[in-house]
């Protein structure tokens, strides 16, 4: 009958395929936190932009490597990134979103008591790679827990 062709993708197209995915992934269920820095940055007198975009791209940027096999998650033995089941969406917009507010403000706190400028960024770099690696841990846990409560 029919026949299934496999074609490889160069190593361009694996990286390509996995940027695209985790930034959708990111992007699309950070959207709260992302718009509300959109939204109020003309009404507020701190810089919530920059803390805000290098913690975004930091964590897709981690995650495409997590995604890849470049780098192993965290705490886990599960190699790759997270699966797209319905019964993490949650799980998801809560982590990422609480992710993008310890970041932000987290980084514009620090930057306050210390009263150096660009700490915030330096902030929210390390907070972005940090959850991003462990992400896949909170996961699992969560899952599997939820999986045994279900039964």
């Amino acid at each position: 009958m029919g026949s299934l062709t496999y074609i490889e993708k160069s190593w361009f197209g694996r990286v390509l395929h996995d940027v695209v995915y985790t930034y959708a992934d990111v992007t699309v269920f950070s959207l709260p936190m992302l718009l509300y820095v959109w939204v109020t940055q003309p009404f507020v007198d701190r810089a919530l932009t920059a803390p805000a975009l290098v913690t975004w791209i930091t964590m897709v940027g981690v995650a495409t490597l997590i995604r890849g096999g470049w780098i192993r998650p965290l705490g886990t033995e599960t190699l790759g990134w997270v699966s797209g089941r319905y019964a993490l969406l949650p799980v998801r917009v809560a982590y990422y979103n609480l992710t993008l507010i310890v970041a932000v403000f987290g980084g514009l706190a620090v930057e306050g008591l210390v009263g150096r400028t660009g700490l915030a960024v330096a902030w929210a770099t390390c907070v972005g790679i940090g959850a991003t690696l462990v992400f896949p841990t909170v996961v699992d846990i969560t899952y599997h827990r939820f999986a045994q409560w279900r039964r």
